[in-house]
């Protein structure tokens, strides 16, 4: 597989999961975000022992494209290796951010 289209897929997989974790509306992850982070028009207090970190982190677009990232090369990097781990990282994070940012301009 050429390294080009690994980066593509790479990017695609961060940016999708991405979307998942912050808004999408699938059931199961809809249920833990709206644990964690609580939900006003779901009526749905936050947990008491989530820390606002974390809360943060699993509503921004661009905090958690970061460490979906860096979960997403991290497995590619076990699993079938890649030249330089940390710079893919930066790039799958913020492809991630810019597709949503793009899906968001597109969508107003």
């Amino acid at each position: 597989m050429s390294i080009g289209l690994l980066l593509f897929m790479l990017v695609v997989a961060s940016y999708r999961l991405t979307r998942l974790v912050v808004e999408d509306s699938f059931p199961p992850a809809q249920w833990v975000r709206d644990r964690l982070t609580g939900s006003e028009e779901r009526q749905v207090p936050a947990m008491r022992w989530v820390p606002d970190w974390l809360a943060e982190l699993i509503s921004c677009r661009w905090c958690a494209s970061v460490w979906v990232g860096g979960g997403v090369t991290l497995v590619t990097w076990l699993w079938i290796g890649l030249p330089v781990p940390l710079l893919v990282w930066a790039l799958t994070a913020s492809g991630a951010a810019w597709l949503l940012h793009l899906e968001d301009y597109f969508t107003r």
